[in-house]
């Protein structure tokens, strides 16, 4: 993206475990969470146009449901 071009700001509150994986994934990635975010929201916004109901979260929280279901509960 060029640093001319016009862009708004989204702030979002997450817990400090959950901000310091996505970093990790992100530099592991050599990308920047900014990029990332605007990768989410795009694909977001591409699927909702689309028709589609798409929760990228449902997967994670099935996992966690499932460890806790298991006794695995973090």
């Amino acid at each position: 993206m060029p640093l001319n071009e016009r862009t708004d700001a989204v702030h979002a509150r997450v817990e400090p475990e959950l901000k310091q994986a996505f970093n990790r994934a992100a530099v592991a990635l050599d990308r920047s969470l900014s990029q990332l975010l605007r990768d989410l929201i795009r694909e977001y916004v591409h699927r909702y146009q689309r028709g589609e109901l798409w929760d990228p979260g449902l997967e994670a929280k099935r996992r966690l449901l499932d460890e806790r279901a298991a006794g695995g509960e973090r």
